[in-house]
């Protein structure tokens, strides 16, 4: 992790009024949904670090992506900050899942959907903020 970066970096992809989740599931939780979410890398910066996870872990190319919002959270019991980018992937491509965790939620699914602790917050703000996210300049 950077020392001067977040230790998380969220990527809300955003197509088709939908935004792509992972199902989290473990024992203690059954099918609880989070944003895909990766670690910067030594160097890198977070937009670059929205830009790998994809690439990486959806298969697709981002063509915007934007910073929305910066959240406090704990990393191993430690304060930390989670960094959210808005991203939306080049037209021609579309993100596929590596694993069957991935989804589309719309809307109201976004707002049914049970979410990790992590991520609870974040997914209000989505949902709050959905019109302006699928505005047609930022995306």
């Amino acid at each position: 992790m950077p020392k001067d970066g977040p230790a998380t970096v969220v990527a809300i992809v955003c197509k088709n009024m939908s935004v792509l989740v992972c199902g989290h599931t473990d024992k203690t939780q059954d099918q609880e949904c989070e944003f895909p979410a990766t670690r910067p890398q030594e160097g890198e910066n977070p937009v670059s670090a929205c830009k790998r996870l994809a690439k990486d872990e959806l298969g697709c190319r981002l063509s915007t992506t934007w910073l929305l919002h910066t959240q406090d959270c704990e990393d191993d019991g430690h304060p930390s900050t989670m960094e959210c980018y808005v991203c939306s992937p080049l037209p021609a491509e579309e993100p596929h899942a590596q694993n069957e965790r991935l989804r589309w939620l719309n809307r109201e699914e976004l707002a049914q959907a049970r979410w990790t602790k992590e991520h609870e917050e974040l997914a209000r703000m989505v949902g709050i903020y959905w019109d302006h996210l699928f505005q047609a300049e930022h995306l």
